[in-house]
């Protein structure tokens, strides 16, 4: 007898959640998720709830999430792994992800509903479109990690470099007094 996959509930929807303009989620699943659909595997296995170290299968993720309270079943859900988990643990399909995100960086979830945080794609009087926390984030180790900045572009033709700091000796509004004084004397 196979098994249902567990319900989809949400309690309410958030408070401001209704106010945020209609949007799709750009989805990733299955295209991108190595190890989808989990239950592949964890299907067969008991669910072990102790806290451990991995050392078969997923033993390359290092879970830098929750400042060490975190788990993995803290937000994959145990008894079918194809699903995420509220913190009132009811399921959260992996496509929906940023309702499980949203419950502890609620700030963030509501710059993402209205466009200040995250990124937009398609066409600008089209359809929203929003990608998923996670298509930035890595959900086990969430801080963006530093980048080696792309050099400065070149000095365009006709134009002459500036060494930098040079420019900033001369600020823009003493130039403008100056010009004024030397017309009123004129």
């Amino acid at each position: 007898d196979e098994e249902e996959p567990p319900e989809v509930v949400f309690e309410k929807l958030l408070s401001f959640e209704k106010y945020a303009p209609a949007f799709k989620v750009k989805l990733r699943k299955e295209s991108q998720l190595e190890s989808y659909p989990c239950m592949d595997c964890h299907e067969d296995e008991e669910t072990n709830l102790e806290i451990r170290e991995l050392e078969e299968e997923h033993d390359e993720l290092t879970l830098e999430h929750g400042g060490e309270r975190f788990w993995c079943l803290t937000c994959h859900q145990p008894g079918n792994r194809d699903y995420l988990r509220s913190l009132k643990n009811n399921a959260i399909d992996f496509d929906q992800s940023y309702r499980l995100c949203g419950q502890c960086h609620f700030q963030r979830q509501k710059d993402w509903f209205f466009g200040a945080h995250g990124k937009r794609v398609g066409n600008w009087m089209g359809e929203r479109k929003l990608y998923l926390c996670t298509e930035c984030h890595d959900p086990h180790s969430p801080s963006i990690k530093p980048i080696k900045p792309n050099p400065p572009p070149k000095v365009r033709k006709g134009l002459v470099f500036v060494p930098n700091g040079t420019h900033l000796k001369a600020k823009v509004w003493e130039k403008h007094l100056l010009d004024q004084t030397e017309n009123k004397n004129d």
